[in-house]
């Protein structure tokens, strides 16, 4: 399990995305005359990490409820299979009939 952490941390440190996201997003909340700009913009990055590690932990706690729900009930899993059947078969449908792009 801690592998696995350290793999996820290494993925997302070397995102450029996050980074991207890091350096457009948070100037905007910085005020050089606030005080220390690294300081700020340390603390702001803390904060985020703080709120997305709640954020994302309330997600994995929903998320394994619902499968509880839905893995110890056959009546969901029946259920379940069936709306997927029938999303593939109307996903089919519309493959049949779309037009191809002119792109």
């Amino acid at each position: 399990m801690l592998k696995i952490f350290y793999e996820s941390a290494l993925v997302e440190v070397m995102n450029p995305k996050t980074a991207l996201f890091f350096l457009a997003f948070f100037p905007q909340f910085i005020s050089p005359s606030a005080g220390s700009v690294t300081i700020q913009f340390i603390l702001l990055g803390i904060i985020f990490i703080i709120l997305a590690f709640i954020s994302d932990g309330l997600y994995a706690v929903l998320a394994a409820s619902i499968r509880k729900r839905i893995l110890g009930s056959e009546v969901n899993s029946r259920f379940q299979n069936r709306i997927t059947g029938y999303l593939y078969i109307v996903l089919g449908v519309f493959s049949v009939f779309a037009s191809p792009s002119k792109t």
